[in-house]
């Protein structure tokens, strides 16, 4: 069963990957697109996904609202 679970979760993953790809694409000042992204890898154990994303962040000076 947790071969079909982990299945599950790294294709609702890659489906998140795909549709916050293109929020980016059209809110790319949307800091919480980013967070979203960043969150969802962090939970899949994609840690260098989610550090790749933050610098990205960074390099577009997206920055977090209060």
């Amino acid at each position: 069963m947790a071969g079909r679970d982990g299945h599950r979760v790294n294709t609702n993953v890659e489906i998140g990957d795909i549709a916050d790809h293109k929020l980016l694409e059209i809110e790319s000042q949307n800091a919480g697109n980013y967070d979203f992204l960043s969150n969802m890898y962090n939970s899949a154990a994609r840690f260098e996904d989610a550090r790749n994303l933050r610098e990205q962040m960074k390099g577009k000076a997206v920055a977090k609202g209060p």
